[in-house]
């Protein structure tokens, strides 16, 4: 009984870190994608931007302001924020830093985005025609006490 019981704790095992590669395999081209957005935006490069995000399908949600203390939402379509960020003045001392990245199966990744140390942006990935692309952007400003 022992002998089974270890022969398919290392199966598990072996399965497991088959599946763990897998999903570690896709990291580098997950942040790839996430790279050209921060590369395109602080460089005002709309090519760049569609590189990284799926344009026809892809939205950027986040809090625009405060009323009274009620946060605003708002939701817009990525063709016109690109075309927005592409006309701007580039902004070469930005930065980005990649807090996670989580992949499903994958096909879907999550990465949580220090953005400029003023927004956090969690960015939903999506692999289609061998490509991995931004499809839902949310940010969130950082609260100026840091909380």
């Amino acid at each position: 009984m022992k002998k089974l019981t270890f022969a398919l704790l290392t199966i598990a095992a072996i399965v497991s870190g088959a599946a763990l590669f897998g999903e570690a395999s896709e990291r580098p081209a997950v942040e790839e994608a996430v790279m050209s957005y921060l590369r395109g935006f602080e460089r005002a490069d709309g090519e760049k931007l569609e590189r990284a995000f799926w344009v026809e399908q892809a939205h950027v949600k986040g809090m625009t302001a405060t009323h009274g203390g009620e946060s605003v939402v708002g939701s817009w379509e990525m063709g016109p924020v690109i075309e927005k960020w592409a006309t701007r003045e580039p902004r070469p001392a930005m930065t980005g830093k990649i807090l996670s990245v989580d992949i499903v199966h994958g096909q879907a990744a999550q990465v949580l985005l220090d953005f400029d140390g003023r927004y956090v942006d969690l960015l939903q990935l999506i692999k289609a025609h061998g490509e991995w692309r931004i499809v839902n952007k949310v940010y969130v400003p950082v609260p100026e006490n840091g909380d």
